[in-house]
C-alpha cells in the first residue's frame, strides 16, 4: 500500500520523489503558483512521484507476464486501486485526466482542461515537461496540483497508431469508445492531478 505522509517542507520529500520522477524521465519539479509555502504542495509532489512510480512498476510487471494485453488490464483493474489507496493514505484525490481520454472516470473539470490545454501549449513550444506543473488554491481553501504526463517508447504499443489487431480489440473490450491512441513518443498524453478537499 501506498503511504503519503502530509509534509511541511519540501526537502523531507525531495529525495523520494526525484528517484520517482527519474524513473518518468523527469528532474525535481520547478516552482509552482499559488503560496509556495502551502504544505499540501510538497505532499502533492511526493503522492505525483509515489503513484507514478508504482504504476509504473506494475505496467511493467504487468508487460513481462502478459505482453500490452496485460498492461490493458493493469490499467484497468489496478491503477483505479492505486490511486484509491493513495487517496484514502493522503487525503486527498489522487489520479490521472487527459483530455483524449481511455478511462471515462478520469475525465477532466473544466479547470482541469484548461491547465491541460496550457501545458499542451508549451510542449509545444519546446518547454520540457519536467519543469511543468501547476498548483491552484481556490476561493473555498481547496486545492489543485497537475503535472504532465508523456508518451514514452513502451506507451505506443496501447497508445499509439496502427495498434496490432489483439491489442486494438482488447482495448475496445475494456474502454467501449475509446479515445487513447495515436500519439507519438514525445507527446503529452495528460496529467496527474491531486485535488485537495477545502482546508
Amino acid at each position: 500500500m501506498l503511504s503519503f505522509p502530509v509534509t511541511s517542507s519540501l526537502p523531507s520529500c525531495a529525495a523520494p520523489l526525484a528517484t520517482a520522477l527519474a524513473l518518468l524521465g523527469y528532474g525535481v519539479p520547478a516552482g509552482a503558483g499559488d503560496n509556495p509555502a502551502d504544505p499540501r504542495l510538497p505532499a502533492s509532489r511526493e503522492a505525483v512521484g509515489a503513484f507514478a512510480a508504482e504504476l509504473k512498476g506494475a505496467l511493467t510487471a504487468g508487460l513481462a507476464s502478459g505482453g500490452p494485453i496485460g498492461a490493458i488490464g493493469v490499467c484497468r483493474d489496478q491503477a483505479p486501486a492505486i490511486a484509491a489507496d493513495g487517496s484514502r493514505a493522503l487525503g486527498a484525490q489522487v489520479g490521472r485526466t487527459s483530455e483524449r481520454l481511455r478511462n471515462p472516470a478520469n475525465a477532466p473539470t473544466r479547470a482541469e482542461r484548461a491547465v491541460l490545454d496550457a501545458f499542451a501549449r508549451r510542449v509545444a513550444a519546446g518547454e520540457a515537461a519536467e519543469t511543468m506543473e501547476h498548483w491552484e488554491i481556490l476561493a473555498d481553501g481547496s486545492a489543485l496540483y497537475m503535472k504532465p504526463i508523456m508518451v514514452g517508447g513502451p506507451c505506443l504499443a496501447c497508445h499509439g497508431r496502427d495498434l496490432a489487431p489483439p491489442i486494438a480489440a482488447a482495448i475496445d473490450a475494456a474502454y467501449p469508445g475509446d479515445q487513447a491512441t495515436g500519439y507519438e513518443e514525445g507527446d503529452l498524453r495528460g496529467a496527474f492531478r491531486i485535488v485537495w478537499p477545502p482546508e
